[in-house]
């Protein structure tokens, strides 16, 4: 996301050409990302690609490319999304995708396994500590916390479930109160990108806290059995071991952003100030000589 940052800043100014220069690194980016389809990174890739086109729509409306706002960010949304439902519709429809592929649309879309052991052992989760879960008419009952082993651990996608592990051990009470704090910390990083005067800095800034905002959207909803597990790519922001230090990465970025959040207005190109400031000197320099 930082890296795109920068390729689309070196297109402004520029009208179409740039806008299709854009898209071809988001499409790239997206295939690369998704390995060919292999160690099941499609949802890596979706998350990528989302966060790129929104790094895009802020350069489009702060007029970095120089093509028509709305009609512009409607195609590219438009394209990014229609396109790429209708063409997996259709080769799910004619059973053109491999077995694993088909596995996994019909996952999200219909009854899941993994969906359905997240909704059996959240039903019994209390408001706080562990609550339990009653079979048989009430004839037997399991807590929560015995049932987190032989629910949802002990896969490779366990990873994904630190929401839901929270509930059932602890309970719902401990489970929203990290989602509040991962919640705030992308808030705050959102408005201390907000105020950077520094327009490569604003959409930098956007793309990295995207990138935590959708993986943290994604993962709420398998946390909460509304989406499979995505093979335990899907992780919580911060809080998750799965991709931790990439999450505080970012954050440093973004407050590495905020700290020289006025140096260069956003109506100033660097290289112009430069090149204003060493003539500048250049002329008092003559104008001392001279006297």
């Amino acid at each position: 996301m930082p890296l795109f940052a920068g390729i689309i800043y070196k297109y402004k100014g520029q009208k179409y050409d740039g806008l299709i220069k854009s898209l071809i690194w988001i499409i790239v980016t997206g295939i690369v990302a998704a390995g060919a389809g292999v160690n099941n990174q499609e949802y890596r890739s979706l998350v990528i690609v989302i966060c790129l086109l929104v790094e895009l729509t802020i350069a489009i409306q702060k007029e970095w490319i120089k093509v028509p706002k709305i009609p512009a960010i409607a195609a590219v949304w438009s394209l990014s999304t229609v396109i790429p439902v209708v063409l997996v519709r259709f080769l799910y429809n004619n059973k053109i995708l491999d077995l694993r592929k088909m596995t996994m649309v019909r996952s999200i879309f219909g009854p899941d396994t993994s969906k359905r052991n997240v909704k059996e052992l959240l039903s019994g989760t209390k408001l706080f500590g562990s609550g339990t879960v009653s079979y048989l008419d009430g004839d037997i009952t399991v807590s929560t916390l015995k049932l987190i082993n032989s629910r949802i651990s002990g896969g490779a996608d366990e990873k994904s479930y630190v929401i839901t592990k929270t509930a059932a051990a602890m309970g719902g009470a401990f489970a929203f109160a990290i989602i509040f704090v991962v919640a705030a910390l992308i808030i705050f990083g959102f408005v201390a990108t907000s105020k950077t005067k520094n327009q490569l800095g604003v959409v930098m800034g956007s793309g990295c806290m995207m990138w935590l905002t959708v993986n943290a959207l994604f993962n709420i909803c398998v946390s909460f059995g509304l989406l499979p597990s995505f093979y335990h790519t899907s992780f919580f922001p911060f809080i998750s071991n799965h991709k931790v230090v990439a999450s505080y990465a970012l954050l440093g970025i973004i407050l590495s952003i905020y700290k020289y959040k006025n140096a260069y207005p956003k109506h100033v190109d660097i290289r112009i100030r430069s090149n204003i400031k060493v003539l500048s000197r250049n002329t008092e320099f003559d104008t001392w000589k001279n006297t």
